[in-house]
């Protein structure tokens, strides 16, 4: 202590803390006998210490591990029974060995000796200070005026170009996989094929997804077509007849084969080269069948029957092969069953396990059988003459027939849903059955594809393709399974190029490609008896729906930077931008999946180029401008078409052109006043018998919209003496004329393109209006609104991947899409995970508050119309009650890449208050994790888990039912540590660098889990850990109640309107008293768009 006091006899900070922390030290290491606890006061000491002095960095980082080792050591021993701190195995052992008590003194007594070496050392603060350079940031420029307006030319149309190609490039690779639908998909590519079957075969489907327009599925339609339909690529000659042929399950883990029976002996090919490997010198074989394992089943025409092992069916060894003689002559159908086989003959269905007969059933007319698993049952369904016969896999007892008159001639089970499915091929259709235990089969589906000879289930692909007869012979026809609607057919061809094929064929194989999720089918083989195959592509079709995605996604990302480039006027901008977008997750995954919010996306940016480009007047004709507000109207149309949120766009531009005229200023605070009153009551509103929390947070942004927007207009001028002139009547004048031309844009001419989209919907039967189109009785576009809303507002589910408005631009909920297996590889598992970039996510938000910061200093419309366009397309979800997902900020995340990208190009040119927020966006993402884990209990209440799934693992027993939080705080001191550091760094070019590295490292390491990449299983979905918030285990609470009947016009919203008035005009009162003198000046300048 008196050492201490000496060298603190100085009245300086530095020496002053330094002797504090080295009496704490002290007090815990001198003394004979101390608790753990006593060197706490030194960690905030020597943090202190350490964020002003990088030489106390390794001191403070020896007392927080000594700290932490020492208490939980201690805290976890047995006597002490604290059973709040979880045991950690290994770890908690380690720190109870002799060894780990060492270390903590050698630790302890590190930091009491550096310290004092620290403390005698220390220089003067007025030396320190006359040491320390000026470099660094620069001040803070003077406010300036926003950039003078630059014609577009040659090098934007390079950088635009550059970007679209680019992202065409990086998310067009691989787009085909997954193989499957994944997530939504499932819904809005089967509405596509069910618009494709009508318009391909004059067959009217009933319309499955109609809760959104159908824009983005006449695209995917489109992409199916142009893309992804089957198609012929190949045609050869065997060169021998050919009985049968058959190829290995994508389950069986070993390499992929295809079989070729021949009069002589079966072929054993290599999938991948088509070479041939190796023989089975049996000949006469009929029939070939793979079971699950990759061995070989066959049967001949004389009954014989063989049995090739894994090895064997490869190698051909004739150890691997075993044989049999049965009683199945003329076998028609073969079913492997493990070491069972399951034969069809005559009017018989044979068991037969290792070479013995164990049981028969009567079939009549027996021509293909299956096995099919029903509620952990084992079954076997027949098609013969009388229809389908399912019995029992293990005697054939109990069976029972669903009659189908004509009979059934081929059958393929599926079990992608929860009911297995059977195809059956009858002599006019193709009929769906559905199985259930102890019961026959019944029908749920007839698809009008006549005669098939053939049913193949892509399991892959999860698409049922049929051999069957079509306009040219025969034809592969394709089925999507969850609507059954039949969407291609690709004529088969047999030899010359124009010459059609028969559909009685030899057999069908799925050749696998190991380089696909799930095994891979790539290409199916199709071959006939006199040795002609056909090899028709059969993988491309998720490619297909897919691409148009990929398309839009593409000129979205250069439609964004020509947007930045518009309203900022900066090309460094427009650069930062397209980088930005091109390192974004969510414009990856929404790129790459058959959903609705990338077309949305792509459409409402071009109207917003084309809007603001007619307000800046970049073009001068009268016809250039008229077609300006015509692409605008038209893709509003497109979008609102696509997606019922493209309203919020239209309301952003609206109120962007309004923004111009002090006069339009008013009208948009009074019309969100008017509105907020409107839509409060309901959100608040509570029934007597309702649990429910009234919407308080909506009622937070209803307040503070009013209150930013009244401050914005008073910013930009509100209305004057002057305005009240006669001259300004005549200005009126000529802006209600260009008023109407903006209504025609942003109302009429959406309204009109949304209801041409509802065309081919009409033409199913539908009415647009009641009574047209003439002849049409089906439902009205009226009605079909009106249950579209009332689906939306109603659903009140909730879901593991849900999330509520405030944690989207966090990036706290990515959206499971999609998980694989790569059976080809081995343990590799794909998955798809539709987060956005979370350094670009935080970023954003000091992005977001940096624009308004530069909008507010220089006046400029253009850079609030970035706010506006955010916020429009972002806070009206803070009303919705129903589950939300984090794909519904995906459009308000693309536009917050032009404030993040305004935010870099400012702090790459030195500006002090740019580099303080990205330091704190750096900071934020570091604490993050560890402040999360930390706060887990608390987290998980606010988020209300437990209320909609109770067993959550990551919030039962207060949080700690994992290490997380433990972990988290143990965590939180070195990363406050690290955070601190950075807001110390004062060199902008390293703030810049270490922002962009953080945004594309985020892209690289995330890449895997953003495309379906394969990984080993347990890595694929490593960082779901990072954050609580991550895991499936943290579901987010949302409304389960239906929502009230509450008049929207009343004296609820009669009081909501008195409030925002209030609101406003207290806004408008405190702004006018502080802005008396200088700001007053500087209301009477007025401004134009994208200055």
């Amino acid at each position: 202590i008196l050492a201490a006091l000496w060298a603190a006899r100085s009245d300086d900070r530095v020496r002053t803390v330094a002797a504090l922390t080295l009496i704490a030290i002290a007090f815990f290491v001198l003394p004979t006998r101390v608790h753990e606890r006593y060197l706490y006061p030194a960690i905030p000491l020597t943090l202190a210490l350490a964020a002003a002095l990088p030489r106390w960095r390794p001191i403070a980082t020896a007392v927080a591990i000594a700290f932490l080792m020492n208490g939980w050591g201690v805290l976890t021993l047995d006597y002490l029974k604290n059973p709040g701190l979880p045991d950690l195995g290994s770890f908690t052992d380690a720190l109870h060995t002799p060894t780990a008590i060492l270390l903590v003194i050698a630790l302890s007594l590190y930091a009491l000796f550096a310290s004092g070496w620290q403390l005698f050392r220390a220089q003067p603060e007025q030396i320190r200070a006359a040491a320390r350079t000026s470099t660094g940031i620069k001040p803070r420029a003077p406010a300036q005026k926003p950039a003078p307006r630059v014609a577009l030319n040659r090098v934007d149309l390079w950088m635009l170009v550059v970007i679209a190609v680019t992202a065409l490039s990086l998310r067009g690779w691989r787009v085909g996989e997954p193989t499957r639908f994944e997530f939504d998909e499932v819904y809005h590519v089967r509405t596509a094929t069910e618009f494709m079957q009508f318009w391909r075969y004059d067959e009217p489907h009933n319309i499955y997804e109609y809760t959104h327009p159908h824009v983005a599925k006449y695209a995917i339609a489109a992409g199916l077509e142009a893309f992804g339909a089957p198609r012929v690529d190949g045609r050869s000659d065997y060169e021998a007849p050919i009985s049968a042929i058959a190829s290995r399950p994508e389950g069986a883990g070993v390499s992929a084969l295809i079989w070729i029976a021949t009069p002589d002996r079966v072929d054993i090919l290599r999938a991948e080269t088509r070479a041939l490997v190796a023989t089975i010198n049996i000949p006469g074989i009929t029939h070939l069948a793979a079971a699950d394992d990759g061995s070989l089943w066959g049967v001949s025409t004389t009954g014989g029957i063989f049995h090739a092992s894994t090895q064997g069916a490869e190698s051909g060894a004739a150890g691997e092969i075993r044989q049999w003689n049965s009683t199945a002559v003329e076998a028609t159908a073969i079913a492997p069953f493990g070491e069972t086989v399951f034969i069809a003959a005559g009017d018989q269905v044979l068991r037969i396990t290792n070479g013995d007969l164990e049981a028969t059933a009567s079939v009549r007319g027996v021509s293909s059988l299956v096995t099919v698993q029903v509620e952990g049952v084992d079954r076997v369904a027949a098609g013969g003459d009388d229809g389908i016969t399912v019995m029992s896999a293990d005697d054939l007892s109990g069976a029972v027939e669903s009659a189908r008159p004509g009979g059934v001639r081929s059958v393929t089970v599926v079990n992608w849903f929860d009911t297995p499915r059977i195809y059956a091929a009858t002599a006019d259709d193709i009929v769906v059955f559905a199985i259930r235990e102890g019961g026959p089969a019944y029908e749920t589906a007839k698809i009008a594809i006549p005669g098939a000879t053939a049913i193949v289930a892509n399991n892959a692909t999860r698409i049922i393709h049929a051999v069957a007869s079509g306009s040219a012979g025969a034809a592969l026809w394709s089925i999507e399974p969850n609507g059954n609607a039949r969407f291609a057919d690709a004529p088969l061809g047999s030899g010359g190029i124009n010459d059609s094929a028969p559909a009685e064929i030899a057999g069908t194989a799925l050749d696998a490609s190991s380089e696909l999720p799930n095994g891979g089918r790539g290409e199916l083989l199709v071959a006939w008896p006199s040795g002609a195959i056909t090899q028709l592509s059969v993988g491309d079709l998720t490619a297909g729906w897919r691409w148009p995605g990929v398309i839009a996604g593409a000129l979205a990302a250069a439609l964004l930077a020509l947007l930045a480039r518009l309203l900022t006027e900066r090309r460094d901008v427009v650069a930062l931008v397209g980088a930005l977008a091109l390192l974004d997750g969510a414009g990856f995954v929404q790129s790459r999946i058959g959903m609705n919010d990338v077309y949305l996306l792509a459409a409402l940016l071009a109207a917003c180029c084309a809007f603001v480009a007619w307000l800046q007047g970049r073009v001068h004709t009268t016809l250039s401008r008229a077609l300006l507000l015509l692409i605008t109207g038209a893709t509003l149309g497109v979008a609102l078409a696509s997606k019922w949120v493209a309203l919020y766009g239209i309301g952003a531009l609206g109120a962007a052109w309004l923004s111009r005229s002090a006069g339009g200023r008013v009208v948009v605070v009074g019309g969100l006043v008017l509105l907020g009153a409107l839509l409060l009551p309901p959100a608040l509103a509570r029934s007597a018998e309702s649990t429910r929390i009234p919407n308080l947070p909506f009622l937070l942004v209803a307040v503070a919209t009013v209150v930013v927007t009244t401050a914005a207009a008073w910013r930009a001028g509100l209305l004057r003496r002057a305005d009240l002139s006669l001259h300004a009547a005549s200005r009126l004048a000529a802006l209600s004329g260009e008023a109407l031309l903006v209504g025609l844009a942003l109302v009429a001419v959406p309204l009109g393109v949304y209801l041409l989209s509802y065309l081919p919907w009409a033409a199913l039967g539908n009415q647009i209006v009641p009574g047209w189109p003439q002849g049409n009785t089906g439902q009205t576009l009226i009605d079909l609104t009106s249950s579209m809303y009332r689906y939306h507002d109603t659903l009140r589910v909730a879901h593991a991947a849900s999330s509520p408005w405030w944690a989207w631009p966090l990036d706290l909920k990515p959206v499971w899409f999609s998980q694989e297996s790569y059976a080809a590889l081995g343990a590799w598992t794909g998955a798809v995970y539709d987060g956005g970039n979370v350094v670009s996510r935080v970023l954003g938000v000091a992005g977001t508050v940096w624009i308004a910061v530069q909008a507010w200093r220089q006046r400029s419309i253009g850079l609030a119309s970035v706010l506006i366009l955010y916020f429009a397309l972002w806070l009206p979800w803070a009303r919705i009650d129903r589950a939300a997902f984090q794909y519904h900020y995906f459009p308000s995340s693309q536009i917050a890449l032009i404030s993040l990208g305004l935010l870099l190009a400012d702090l790459r040119r030195g500006d002090a208050l740019a580099a303080r927020l990205t330091r704190i966006g750096l900071g934020a993402l570091l604490i993050a994790a560890p402040l999360l884990w930390s706060l887990t209990g608390v987290l998980c209440s606010l988020a209300g888990v437990l209320d909609v799934y109770a067993e959550s693992q990551v919030c039962t027993a207060g949080g700690f039912a994992t290490p997380g939080p433990i972990i988290g705080a143990a965590l939180l001191i070195p990363a406050a540590y690290s955070a601190w550091s950075i807001q110390r760094v004062t060199d902008v070019g390293r703030i810049f660098r270490w922002a962009l590295v953080a945004i594309a490292g985020v892209a690289v390491v995330w890449y895997p889990n953003w495309s379906g990449l394969p990984l080993p299983t347990g890595i694929h979905n490593f960082y779901q850990g990072i954050l609580p918030t991550w895991t499936w285990a943290f579901q987010f609470g949302v409304t389960l109640e239906k929502p009230d009947d509450t008049a929207t016009v009343g004296d609820g919203a009669l009081l909501a309107l008195v409030l925002l008035v209030g609101v406003a005009l207290l806004t408008l009162a405190l702004l006018k008293r502080m802005g008396r003198g200088e700001l007053n000046q500087d209301r009477a300048k007025r401004n134009t768009i994208g200055r």
